[in-house]
């Protein structure tokens, strides 16, 4: 499968929004991304994993603009 490719903690940072490597290390320590696979002393990602991670943000966010919508107009459901 095509996103089950390794890739590096820079490409991570650049899917994030160009944010560095130590921001991508600090979210694999905050548990945001899942732990790195070593490839020799390289620490790599599963493609698929780090998909994931971000559409777990956007559904995070949908549901956060859903209850505020929600309560501001007052809708239920």
């Amino acid at each position: 499968m095509e996103n089950d490719r390794l890739i590096r903690l820079r490409s991570v940072g650049e899917m994030y929004g160009g944010v560095s490597v130590k921001t991508v290390r600090r979210k694999i320590a905050a548990h945001e991304l899942p732990q790195p696979v070593y490839v020799g002393r390289t620490p790599m990602l599963f493609l698929s994993e780090v998909i994931a991670a971000i559409e777990r943000l956007r559904t995070q966010r949908d549901e956060k603009m859903k209850r505020c919508l929600q309560q501001y107009t007052g809708t239920v459901g």
